[in-house]
């Protein structure tokens, strides 16, 4: 080997040394300092955002919400693995599946034929297929093991996403975005902190890091127990119950009260007047029933593709509530709604979406959205 091949392997070495040791500029409140090229970060600061993502963490848990950990890095697997089972939450270790999140409802289906292969292999079924099928078959329940295994209980979309690496696992946090979904991350120097709800500082190539990390985190789901959750319902319903009685009762007294008064002195046509009286109260209560339902009558606007919790949410408190209410409006119009909500939406096919399942064609619905690759027309 000669000096040029060595010295060419050098540079490029160097060249990637160099770029592994790129720190962002919005990073720059949380390092301490940088020597030869390799920042420091401020273990001070990541002590108070580690408290402060804990008690995080605690709030949500208690509120019941469900927590995706991915930690796809070969530094973080094991200990965030043992973290989600523990604690009864999702986690994805082994590669991200892409449309994990944004397409969920094509993911789910896979997650349905890959526990149907599990049902098979267990069962026996696979026994009666050929040695060729059966073998194609076992590769194919090997791969989805891989992408699925730790998925299987998941039903609908997390509430929150919880990545190891802000950088390594971008596809990850843009999905979640995309959806409104709450993020929390471990960042090193290079991440960018104004794409996340939340952020921890730390060196996420050391497995010592990510260990102390998890063991404190670990404190917010135990605070979290779900007796301790079963507790604080029963004393919020209590507090409710309590509040409950003591309204009405002023109005039930006072309209008994002129009752008893006028019977003993206008004796027969006293009671005479006083049936009209219950009739007319009664007829202000027979106009307010369907005021009641009209508040229910609220659809599900996650079913239309590319609406998630936040935007339906969003939707909702601007007064769009119902299939037929987003039909009307123009995408312009949806867009300015949905200004504040983090992410880039695209809502060209949401009125038509929502006229579909407005007149019911949901079956008609589903099938549109299978053929335009998401809900958004195909180039």
């Amino acid at each position: 080997m000669n000096k040029e091949t060595l010295k060419g392997m050098f540079d490029n070495l160097l060249h990637i040394w160099n770029k592994s040791n790129y720190w962002n500029p919005q990073m720059k409140s949380y390092i301490h300092s940088s020597t030869n090229g390799v920042h420091v970060i401020d273990l001070t600061k990541t002590i108070s955002k580690l408290e402060e993502v804990k008690a995080e963490i605690e709030d949500l848990t208690l509120s019941g919400k469900k927590i995706l950990f991915v930690a796809t890095k070969i530094q973080g697997r094991d200990a965030f693995q043992k973290l989600a089972e523990d604690t009864g939450n999702y986690f994805v270790t082994e590669k991200w599946v892409p449309g994990l999140l944004t397409n969920f409802k094509t993911i789910k289906r896979r997650i349905s034929a890959y526990q149907k292969l599990i049902r098979d292999s267990e069962t026996g079924a696979l026994d009666i297929l050929t040695k060729k099928e059966k073998a194609s078959k076992m590769l194919e329940l090997e791969k989805l093991d891989k992408a699925f295994k730790w998925l299987k209980q998941m039903k609908g979309l997390p509430d929150v996403i919880f990545v190891v690496d802000a950088v390594y696992e971008k596809q990850a946090l843009k999905e979640a975005a995309v959806l409104g979904i709450h993020s929390l991350a471990i960042c090193n120097t290079n991440a960018n902190p104004n794409e996340l709800n939340n952020l921890i500082p730390a060196n996420t190539n050391a497995v010592k890091s990510i260990e102390y990390i998890v063991d404190t985190i670990k404190g917010s789901f135990k605070k979290a127990d779900p007796v301790l959750m079963a507790k604080k319902k029963k004393q919020a319903a209590a507090k409710k119950a309590a509040e409950a009685p003591k309204k009405p009762e002023p109005k039930i007294a006072e309209a008994k009260a002129p009752a008893k008064k006028e019977a003993p002195k206008k004796a027969a046509p006293a009671k005479a007047e006083a049936k009209p009286t219950e009739k007319k109260e009664a007829k202000p209560a027979a106009k307010k029933a369907p005021a009641k339902k009209t508040a229910a009558k609220k659809d599900d606007l996650t079913k239309i593709e590319g609406i998630g919790p936040k935007i339906a949410e969003t939707l909702t408190a601007a007064g769009v509530a119902t299939f037929a209410d987003l039909a009307a409006q123009k995408p312009a119009k949806i867009s300015e709604i949905i200004a504040d909500v983090r992410g880039s939406h695209v809502p060209d096919t949401w009125p038509k979406q929502a006229k579909m399942a407005a007149d019911g064609k949901m079956d008609e619905l589903k099938a549109w959205q299978d053929e335009m690759d998401g809900g958004k027309p195909t180039k």
